[in-house]
């Protein structure tokens, strides 16, 4: 919280890629709702869990990443050598990359 108000105090772009596994995979979820459906939630999360880990860890060995793992690449890349961020949304970034949504 205080890197984020200090961020906000001097105008500084921040950002705090935390779940990076997010950057490696992503469940779907009609395709996981059949798979946890009748679990107590505990039970649910923990299948999820393991779920993501196999999908993350198949995702790293293929050298793969998400959208979301692109666009926090290309911050941090783009950021370095210009010194400052380069899109204001994961939307701008997608719409720059891609040519729309």
């Amino acid at each position: 919280m205080c890197m984020t108000v200090a961020g906000y105090w001097k105008k500084f772009d921040f950002i705090d890629p935390s779940e990076s596994y997010y950057f490696f995979a992503n469940l779907n979820y009609y395709q996981m709702q059949p798979v946890i459906q009748g679990m107590s939630p505990s039970q649910a999360a923990n299948t999820l869990q393991d779920y993501e880990q196999q999908a993350s860890t198949a995702a790293i060995a293929a050298d793969q990443i998400t959208p979301t793992g692109n666009y926090y690449s290309e911050l941090i890349k783009d950021s370095a050598v210009s010194g400052k961020t380069p899109y204001t949304s994961a939307q701008e970034h997608q719409q720059k990359t891609r040519g729309g949504i």
